[in-house]
């Protein structure tokens, strides 16, 4: 029946009216049924039937007594106290169904959903703080009165509303506990005293009011016992305890899923109240050693979250705390506190030279972060040039009385100095003349090294008092930013190319868990490598797709088991290989077409598991033409011919006479493969692009109104494209379905040889929802992404 309520289909046709009037009739005769399942049944009808009561041409007298939004209300709140827990669930529940379909809650309810916090059972408690906020977005400024003797004090319905929410953190039911945490997080507005003593467990002298004339005479002397707190009877409090220390409490509960929620509302309350900050420095800096590893980074990217909007300063023991999470040996918390450490400032200038040891250690015992605590480095020193110009010394550790011993150019604690330093002398441009003259060539080598760590060198020598001396250093600045962009280049080319003959070895070995170990440092590697950019060609996301089809066939062979999810992630970056690269060379695309026939093989093994042989046969005939047509495409003297020759074999005897025999030949293409060498000398070039708009935003969602389809306006930059005619916009929404959109040729304009700008625009309809969602957005070539996810949030109105 609701079903049918909600798609209006009650109300149509000639009958509807009377039709409606009958079902009206029985549901108010149903809310004082005996039985619980009726009431709470009813009760779920209600709203519906007060959203199609005003769509009606006509009614009752009943109805408009009975099914107004206050009147209804009021009904459905009468439950909230019935006998039975499951009715006054629905209650609640029907309260807040209400306010989803638009209607503004009376604050006449708000006593009794207080009320209903203090129900003897969770599920209550937990409709209950849904009604309480429900109640807060209708009725925010709605004044209480405090209805203490003597005082005529009074409360806003949201400060009240909130303290009665920090009272539900302390409930013996942890997942009303963490509903609780969860909904601190969404109130605004709040009073700036009643935030605070969230992180307080002592009542605040401001939140206390003393009652005048409450009496004449003296004070009752009561004997108390030592060290026990004697309250005064004069004196009452504005808000009940709930309030005091409520985010202490959580943050300090037994269930990860509560400090989880709590973290994330002091992230929320503290980026819409400044005033808040240095109190979730305190707090969250500690759960900084939380035993479970989500926690610690959810504090970590919290902190890094408020700093992003306010300044961040952290006093030396609170750096100590933090120093504890670059040791661990997951990446994520470690590169979180780099992030975090970006936007922090220290109070003392022994954190800087304490961080920067810490520093140190972490790129010594895991290099792969380099790229991560560089860049650290370098926001580090444009916030600390006031620390940085009084270390400056020890820092190069030279003595400025005599002349300078120039320091090792490779040496990473002079490297991470220097990214320190110059970046600090774009904030003060009179550090610049007090750095020896060695180090001026030093940074035109990490100019090249480390691109994004660095400011531009021209622009930041043209501000410095004092040109001379930089002006010989600005001279061979070009020359060698090109012989060490050549040098670079072929050390890692070189490096990666040794790489990849030790993986093939290890294969052809079947010494699979060091292979799977060495595939999976150079990955980390070339990561590396992409972000400082020392490889710009397509070779670099050609290795990375064969670095990936390599780990996905090596966790088959180790544990993985085959399905045609996984075969078909070889698939992906096999065809990506031959999709993504302008100018790949016949070689390496013979490499891409090896991995592909693989997942071809491994998916038409899969597919014998099925009871039919229809759909084993009809792949099998598909792999033999494509086989037969790599074949074609093969050079003769490639190692791989032999392979498809066997294979081609087998998959005729398949066509002939299905038998294990017959399967065991197939399978043992799968068992013997050997990647083919990767060629990384071709100056092929990578099909990317960059989309302009929209942007993500997170911060701002985009409010649609949903009978109408959302319209989009896409812009973005495509590099290295042949055929645009290939190119698509791919939409996920939040359900995981795809949406292609392909762009007419007048939205593609030529820039450069085979580079273009898009722009365009198209409209989608979309299914209703009740909350913010992402919609990933990507540009692609013939199925293969060209461009990073891009994250639209949108929301309904």
């Amino acid at each position: 029946m609701r079903k049918i309520l909600e798609v209006q289909r009650v109300t149509q046709g000639p009958d509807g009216a009377a039709l409606f009037t009958t079902l009206f009739e029985n549901m108010m005769k149903g809310l004082y049924d005996i039985s619980y399942r009726v009431r709470s049944a009813c009760l779920d009808l209600m709203p519906i039937m007060v959203v199609l009561f005003h769509k009606l041409d006509s009614h009752t007298a009943a109805m408009e007594e009975s099914l107004t939004n206050l009147q209804a209300q009021k009904t459905i709140g009468a439950f909230v106290e019935d006998w039975d827990a499951r009715v006054r669930k629905s209650a609640l529940e029907a309260l807040v169904d209400m306010r989803m379909r638009q209607s503004s809650l009376d604050a006449s309810l708000y006593p009794v959903a207080v009320k209903a916090l203090r129900d003897d059972y969770e599920e209550v408690r937990a409709s209950a703080l849904d009604v309480i906020w429900a109640l807060t977005c209708s009725n925010p400024d709605h004044v209480l009165d405090l209805h203490v003797e003597g005082s005529a004090e009074t409360i806003r319905l949201n400060d009240d509303a909130f303290a009665k929410v920090c009272d539900l953190v302390n409930d013996i039911k942890v997942e009303v506990r963490t509903k609780a945490c969860v909904l601190m997080g969404s109130f605004r507005n709040v009073q700036l005293d009643i935030l605070l003593q969230t992180f307080s467990k002592r009542i605040m002298s401001r939140l206390k009011r003393r009652v005048t004339n409450k009496a004449t005479g003296k004070k009752r002397l009561i004997p108390i016992a030592e060290g026990d707190f004697e309250a005064d009877p004069d004196e009452y409090r504005l808000l009940d305890s709930g309030a005091c220390g409520a985010f202490i409490h959580g943050l300090e509960d037994e269930y990860e899923e509560v400090r989880y929620a709590a973290i994330d509302s002091i992230c929320e309350l503290c980026i819409q109240n400044e005033q808040l900050v240095s109190k979730a420095v305190e707090n969250l800096v500690d759960m900084f050693n939380d035993e479970i590893p989500r926690v610690r980074i959810n504090a970590i990217q919290s902190l890094r979250k408020i700093g992003t909007h306010s300044p961040l300063q952290f006093n030396h023991e609170q750096l100590g705390n933090a120093l504890g999470s670059l040791e661990e040996s997951d990446p994520i918390p470690r590169r979180s506190m780099h992030e975090l450490l970006r936007v922090t400032r220290f109070k003392e200038p022994r954190s800087l030279t304490d961080l920067l040891a810490a520093l140190r250690r972490n790129l010594e015992r895991f290099p792969e972060d380099e790229a991560s605590i560089m860049g650290c480095l370098a926001e580090l020193g444009k916030t600390h040039h006031s620390f940085i110009s009084n270390l400056l010394v020890s820092l190069l550790n030279f003595d400025p009385r005599f002349l300078p011993r120039e320091a090792n150019i490779h040496d990473i604690s002079h490297i991470m100095n220097c990214i320190l330093i110059i970046n600090a002398c774009t904030r003060d441009a009179k550090i610049l003349p007090r750095l020896p003259t060695y180090v001026f060539s030093h940074l035109n080598h990490y100019t090249i090294r480390y691109p994004d760590c660095m400011p531009d060198l021209k622009l930041l020598y043209a501000s410095s008092p004092t040109h001379i001396s930089v002006a010989r250093a600005l001279v061979s600045l070009d020359f060698l930013q090109e012989k060490d962009r050549q040098l670079q280049l072929s050390e890692s080319r070189s490096k990666t190319h040794q790489a990849l003959a030790d993986i093939r070895e290890l294969i052809r070995q079947r010494n699979f868990v060091r292979a799977l170990s060495k595939v999976r440092i150079t990955k980390e590697e070339l990561q590396g490598r992409h972000q400082t950019r020392l490889q710009t060609s397509g070779a670099d996301d050609m290795c990375a797709c064969y670095l990936s089809c390599c780990e996905t066939l090596l966790l088959l062979r180790m544990k993985l088991p085959v399905s045609e999810a996984v075969c078909r992630r070889i698939l992906g970056r096999a065809m990506a290989m031959q999709r993504t690269v302008l100018g790949i060379s016949s070689h390496n695309r013979q490499v891409a077409v090896y991995f592909e026939l693989l997942a071809h093989i491994l998916i038409l093994l899969d597919k014998r598991k099925s009871s039919s042989t229809i759909p084993f046969m009809e792949y099998a005939m598909k792999c033999m033409h494509r086989v037969e047509q790599a074949k074609r495409e093969f050079a003769p003297e490639n190692p791989a011919v032999p392979m498809l020759e066997n294979l081609y074999i087998a998959l005729c005897q398949i066509k002939q006479k299905l038998d294990l025999a017959s399967i065991d030949r197939i399978a043992a293409f799968t068992r013997d493969f050997v990647p083919l060498h990767l060629d990384l000398d071709n100056q092929a070039k990578s099909m990317h692009a960059i989309i302009l708009a929209p942007i993500s935003n997170s911060d701002k969602p985009v409010k649609i109104r949903t009978p109408f389809p959302l319209h989009l306006t896409i812009e973005a930059d495509i590099f290295y494209v042949v055929d645009t005619s290939q190119i698509a916009i791919e939409i996920t929404s939040p359900d995981k379905k795809k949406h292609h959109f392909w762009p007419a040729s007048a939205a593609f304009t030529p820039t450069t040889a085979y580079s273009y700008k898009l722009a365009t625009s198209f409209e989608m309809s979309l299914s209703p929802w009740t909350q913010t969602c992402p919609f990933d957005l990507r540009i692609v070539n013939a199925g293969c992404a060209i461009s990073q996810e891009q994250e639209i949030y949108l929301s309904t109105q």
